[in-house]
């Protein structure tokens, strides 16, 4: 018997011969004659194959006269190959038929295949016959077990360390197997999704699909055809896209694997292309080669359109005399004269008394843009200065000082530019600064600027669809898109494989003398590779090294040589220095030109900026004859957006169903502010696209760094080898020395003189205009750590710095804060609204919120579960706790993605990404020389677990927090209750309160200090101790105790008695 072929099967058609022109088709597939023999089936008619129902025949068993005249062509036979079904272990009925004499469809077009009809679609997995399998089995190491392995497709499945491929036709999948990899099929791009119901767009993989996808996570290889109609190529990426996102959605790593159309259409084409002899080999490195589908999505996100001008050469000037009156898209290097092309266009249109508006989203190159253009930065409302025009950042399209709104330059003729676009539209929908507070009215105000403008001229080196379409789509016309493909002489890039191997390599030049240009992405203090860190580590090699430190900090302190560096001639001050450190403020806009003065660059990323960014940060320093060096991590996890998909369809989803329950839960927003307008539909769908592009450019951030440096004519040496160094004495050194700045640092911060909220406030107003001294600055940074967390100690500033006050926002509106929880939220909306004329983007609602993340939690009972895990004497993955819980994970799996968790196969990782969510988490116990502690049940070895929480400072916070609230909703209660009928409150039968409102707050005094654990603060699990004179908040009304006598407790409120049990009053305060 040949296993993967049922001893019980037959084909549907005996198989008395092989049609010598079928064989000799699946031949030139490059098949097997071993694939070909087990599966090619030849027939002498279709209908059988096609017709496998009683759908379209007569009672007695025959085809409709009207079903044998429309398929007439079916009784001159045809072929298929023989698939496996996985639901019946037998050989599938449905089949990918091809008949000898194929029909044409009304519009001509030959139907190469068909399939049975008026049934679904299905997945072919072909059998495969031992001699393949065997093949298989030794190319990836996995063994075949003939008593319990009687299936191919089953072995398969249960291993998923073997990568699978997944190609279009059956063909195409039998010459995949014919060279060792395991390959499935569709009869079309699509059909590998299906829709959820009838009455949803949304899609799901296919039920066989999802069967042999069903055991783990794997390496998944997409071979789709390499088409060179631009029509096809758009609709093959697209189910690509979708169904890759949908695979790797559930844990799977996703391969798009890619060839030159010219040497073939389908993988089989090009195979056969190549000698047998090669065929495998070619194959192996085709697959090995393949990008990850995060790189591919970028790419396919980052796409632009075909240029309608295209040239190549130094500078844009040489090709393009001068810009046409329409509206323009131009893609160029830096550095090639885009700014100066638009100069002149500028200079021509002032001459004729026309106005130029340019925008950009960083004040420096605001300023730069503006000097370059020859108009003035928009500092001052000087009617006469900006007569022909301004430069100004995007962030003040508002109404403020130095802002711009529509009114003022409403009915002028102007040609808007927008320098770096690709930057400046994220920045609008994605930053975090001072625009997320104005984020519609910015919005409402640059897209009046662009639908009012004479003429828009947009520019970037990255430029994309993505950009292009959202102007266009505000603009109601084309942009005309000039492309210049010229590329600069080369520089030579070096990357490092770790941070360690570059700070020995660096440590080495330091001793030799040579002075160094060092990015790095970070400037915490806390930051092992951060600006201050940096400093300190060359100022402990070398103390007589003449260091300038640029980041945000030292270029906004009066008191620093870097005190506005980027507004001057940086060129001229840095080549005083031996040493210069700078942060990603030296970014867009800034171009050092200075030469053979540094001998090296170093360049380290943490992963918290994208690749592209960081490229643009090493090439500020223009010299191309330095060694560059970098570190980048191979994906990062910081910062991404939304629910940290690389789906544009899945972030709108996650974000509609979210500010839907948002909208739910608290009433009336929507018809107190515009949530979803018309104008804004184009800004959400660029939202999701530029969101989906930045997370999956973050998830395969070395590969993207790689390709955007060699794609840019540079040369890449990859993983050169490092100094020999003690890497773990370094490592102690680096380490001790971020501890060293650190602990100055907070050390700086904590013996600040404490300062009011007035005091405050003009500190923040000088920050805004001329900048802070360091000791300012750390005196401003302590207020407001002790206005956040209540007190400020060494580790509140540490759990600030880790970025950890979110989590505790969280579980705080999880426990005892959740009475509250509604009315902050909605306080928060109505600023939103108040700040944006009324509206709000709803990505912005979902952020700013928190009522819809704490139902989710609710749903799941979470602090009941981590009460659960308090009282087990031993955590393992095997706890009924942990079973169940994970088991609620695995059904709400798609409903915890609109928080940004994925729900895998591993049970310990599932509940960790829930609880990192509150800031909890289930850590290996290990003994004190760093082994594993595990623990035999039932003959299986498990690790041990331990629950870690919210550090012990959080519970005064906690309380802080509740006191602050409490007292804002008291003193609106009180100014209530003046006027409140007592009887309103009281019920002279029952003599209880009527429960009229939702508890409030207990007075943390009344609590007993040992009998709430400092994390065990659920609002069902408060254990009180109510004595005479307590002062108690219940529903919303201020309650004294009087008495307590025999179990029964007298209480006094609004000028009232009443007489209930100790029990009720308990049962009220705790529901």
């Amino acid at each position: 018997m040949i296993l993967g072929k049922p001893s019980n099967s037959q084909p549907l058609n005996k198989r008395n011969f092989q049609n010598p022109d079928h064989i000799k088709e699946w031949q030139q597939s490059a098949i097997s004659q071993d694939l070909i023999a087990e599966n090619l089936v030849s027939v002498s008619n279709g209908f059988d194959v096609l017709f496998i129902g009683n759908k379209y025949r007569t009672n007695t068993g025959v085809l409709s006269r009207h079903i044998l005249n429309s398929y007439s062509h079916l009784e001159d036979g045809g072929s298929y190959g023989r698939t496996f079904d996985p639901f019946t272990n037998k050989e599938m009925q449905w089949v990918q038929f091809k008949p000898n004499r194929p029909r044409k469809d009304f519009t001509g077009k030959v139907i190469k295949y068909e399939s049975p009809k008026g049934e679904p679609t299905r997945v072919l997995m072909p059998f495969v016959p031992m001699k393949i399998w065997q093949r298989i089995s030794d190319k990836f190491g996995v063994p075949i077990n003939p008593k319990k392995d009687t299936h191919f497709w089953e072995w398969v499945k249960n291993n998923p360390e073997i990568p699978l491929s997944i190609t279009e036709g059956n063909k195409k999948a039998n010459c995949l197997l014919s060279y060792g990899y395991p390959a499935i099929a569709f009869v079309g791009i699509w059909n590998g999704l299906e829709k959820i119901n009838d009455f949803s767009k949304e899609k799901q993989l296919k039920e066989d699909l999802k069967w042999l996808l069903s055991n783990g996570n794997r390496n998944i290889n997409i071979i789709f055809d390499q088409d060179q109609k631009q029509k096809t190529v758009i609709n093959v990426n697209k189910a690509i896209f979708a169904l890759s996102s949908l695979i790797s959605r559930n844990g799977h790593k996703v391969n798009i694997v890619q060839w030159l159309a010219s040497k073939g259409k389908g993988i089989d084409d090009y195979l056969v292309s190549i000698p047998e002899a090669k065929r495998e080999c070619t194959l192996d490195n085709l697959i090995k080669i393949a990008p990850s589908f995060n790189f591919w999505s970028t790419k396919y996100l980052f796409k632009c359109r075909k240029p309608d001008l295209t040239v190549n050469c130094r500078y844009l000037s040489d090709a393009v005399k001068e810009l046409p009156q329409e509206d323009i898209a131009l893609i160029a290097p830096h550095g090639t004269g885009k700014t100066s092309l638009v100069a002149t266009h500028v200079k021509n249109r002032s001459y004729h008394g026309r106005k130029t508006i340019s925008l950009v989203h960083l004040e420096s190159l605001a300023k730069a843009n503006g000097n370059a253009l020859g108009l003035y930065y928009r500092t001052e409302n000087n009617i006469e200065k900006q007569y022909l025009g301004f430069s100004l950042c995007v962030d003040s399209c508002r109404d403020k000082i130095n802002g711009i709104t529509t009114d003022i330059i409403s009915g002028q003729d102007y040609c808007l530019f927008i320098d770096e676009i690709d930057q400046v539209i994220p920045h609008i929908l994605n930053s975090e600064t001072e625009v997320s507070k104005y984020r519609c009215t910015i919005i409402d105000t640059f897209s009046e600027l662009v639908r009012n403008a004479e003429q828009v001229i947009i520019a970037d080196a990255d430029l994309s669809d993505v950009t292009i379409d959202l102007i266009e789509n505000i603009r109601g016309k084309k942009l005309y898109v000039i492309k210049n493909e010229y590329q600069y002489q080369g520089m030579t890039f070096n990357a490092v494989g770790s941070p360690l191997e570059m700070m020995a390599m660096m440590g080495k030049s330091v001793s030799e003398g040579k002075k160094l240009f060092i990015n790095t992405t970070s400037q915490k203090a806390k930051s092992k590779y951060g600006t201050i860190a940096l400093e300190s580590y060359i100022f402990g090699l070398n103390k007589e090294a003449k260091i300038l430190r640029i980041d945000s900090e030292t270029t906004k302190n009066p008191e620093h040589p870097a005190y506005k560096i980027i507004d001057q001639d940086l060129n001229n001050i840095l080549k005083d220095y031996d040493y210069v450190i700078a942060s990603p403020c030296l970014q867009t806009g800034v171009s050092i030109t200075l030469k053979g003065h540094f001998d090296q660059q170093f360049n380290f990323s943490s992963g918290n900026i994208t690749p592209h960014c960081f490229l643009q940060q090493m090439w500020r320093l223009r010299d191309a004859e330095i060694e560059r060096f970098y570190y980048v991590p191979n994906s990062s996890n910081l910062n991404l957006i939304g629910n940290k998909s690389s789906s544009p369809s899945d972030l709108l989803k996650s974000n509609n169903k979210m500010a839907t329950a948002t909208v739910n839960l608290l009433g009336r927003i929507d018809s107190e502010y515009s949530l979803e307008y018309e104008s804004h539909g184009i800004w959400l769908e660029t939202w999701a696209k530029l969101s989906a592009r930045h997370n999956s450019s973050m998830r395969c951030y070395s590969e993207i760094l790689t390709y955007l440096i060699t794609s840019q004519g540079h040369k890449l040496n990859i993983n050169i080898p490092s100094p020999l160094a003690d890497i773990k004495k370094l490592n102690d050194e680096v380490s001790s020395n971020r501890e060293k700045v650190k602990n100055e640092r907070y050390s700086q911060r904590l013996n600040s003189p404490d300062i009011n909220d007035a005091e405050a406030t003009i500190l923040e107003s000088k920050e805004q205009k001329i900048g802070l001294t360091l000791n300012e600055r750390c005196t401003l940074e302590k207020h407001k750590v002790k206005k956040r967390y209540g007190n400020v100690k060494m580790d509140i500033l540490t759990f600030d710095d880790d970025g950890l006050y979110p989590k505790l926002r969280l579980f705080y509106y999880l426990t005892i804060g959740k009475p509250h929880l509604k009315a902050n939220d909605r306080k928060a909306i109505a600023k939103m609204g108040n700040d944006n004329k009324g509206k709000i983007l709803s990505k912005d609602l979902v952020n700013k919120t928190y009522s819809a993340r704490v139902k989710v939690l609710e749903i799941l009972k979470l602090t009941d579960f981590i009460d659960n895990l308090r009282d087990e004497l031993l955590i393992t993955p095997n706890n009924p706790s942990i079973t169940a819980f994970n088991e609620l994970l695995l059904k709400a799996k798609k409903d915890l993605r609109v928080l940004g968790v994925s729900i895998g196969k591993y049970r310990m990782a599932n509940i960790n990404a829930v609880l990192t969510l509150i800031g909890h988490k289930l850590s290996v116990m290990r003994d004190e020389f760093g082994k594993e502690k595990r623990i035999k049940v039932d003959g299986k070895s498990y690790r041990c677990y331990q629950l870690e929480t919210l550090p012990d400072f959080t519970n005064d916070t906690l309380y802080y927090w509740l006191e602050n609230d409490s007292q804002k909703e008291v003193t609106a209660t009180e100014n209530y209750s003046e006027n409140l009928n007592p009887s309103n409150s009281y019920n002279p039968d029952s003599k209880t309160l009527s429960e009229g409102a939702n508890f409030l707050y207990i007075n943390k005094k009344e609590l007993h200090p040992n009998k709430l654990h400092p994390n065990k603060l659920h609002p069902n699990k408060l254990h009180l101790e109510i004595k005479e004179g307590a002062e108690l908040f219940l529903f919303g009304v201020k309650v004294i105790v009087k008495g307590i006598l025999d179990g029964a407790v007298t209480i006094f409120s609004m000028g009232q008695e009443y007489d209930l049990s100790l029990n009720e009053l308990e049962g009220m305060l705790t529901s």
